[in-house]
């Protein structure tokens, strides 16, 4: 049986616990927020507007009700696990699976590169996002009976964060596979104790890069960054 109402961060907190000795530097920006651990690793987390504490004292008490704690378990353990779990997956989603063979394939979180070249292709592809307002988009108030017709979803790491990640789970209908993708990515193995989950494509990146630290800190972005990391993927 999988996981059905564990939130994924507490899964991994109470697996591999956080040290906040192991943080050398917590940084922020209006876009994401990132951990540099003292082996040099570093993970990012989207924060979606709000910046979050960088005093390390703040999460002595965490508490993953409050969304500021959760982008930091999330860098945190994107720079603890990222690097030793990512194996030599193909890298891109388009490449890795065959789109093709789902009649309906919902993406949660629009991920502009990836639906262009997934419509390109041909694929029937539904789209949909709480902060932004596009033609592409579909209404959010459909979302629910989208995904639970969907064969695939193709989900923005965001919703580890954001608390939407189990939702979509029990949401989305018994036989559907769903994909993770973005730099938000926690690349886990105990992600696949979700049963639908199937792969999980995330970044990582050169050891102690300020670049990708300055550019945070200056409200970068995902474009802005990622050129500076190097993609990964692991798979069930």
């Amino acid at each position: 049986m999988g996981k059905a109402n564990i939130d994924p961060l507490e899964l991994l907190l109470a697996k591999y616990g956080l040290d906040l000795k192991e943080v050398e530097e917590i940084f922020t920006g209006e876009r994401y927020s990132g951990v540099l651990l003292k082996d040099g690793n570093i993970g990012v987390c989207s924060g979606t507007g709000a910046k979050i504490p960088v005093n390390k004292g703040e999460y002595d008490s965490l508490n993953l009700q409050a969304f500021p704690h959760r982008v930091f378990v999330n860098a945190y353990f994107n720079a603890k696990l990222n690097y030793s779990n990512s194996v030599a997956a193909e890298p891109e989603i388009t490449k890795a699976v065959d789109f093709s063979k789902f009649k309906n394939v919902v993406m949660l979180g629009f991920i502009k590169p990836v639906a262009k070249q997934l419509k390109n292709a041909g694929v029937r592809l539904t789209i949909f996002d709480l902060n932004r307002n596009e033609p592409e988009l579909t209404p959010i108030t459909e979302r629910e009976k989208h995904l639970a017709n969907a064969d695939a979803v193709v989900l923005s790491s965001t919703a580890i964060a954001n608390g939407t990640f189990l939702q979509t789970i029990k949401n989305s209908k018994r036989s559907s596979k769903i994909f993770i993708l973005g730099p938000s990515s926690t690349m886990a193995k105990e992600f696949f104790e979700f049963e639908k989950i199937e792969m999980i494509f995330g970044s990582v990146f050169k050891n102690r890069d300020r670049r990708i630290i300055e550019i945070i800190k200056n409200d970068g972005g995902t474009k802005e960054f990622l050129k500076y990391g190097i993609k990964k993927a692991i798979s069930r």
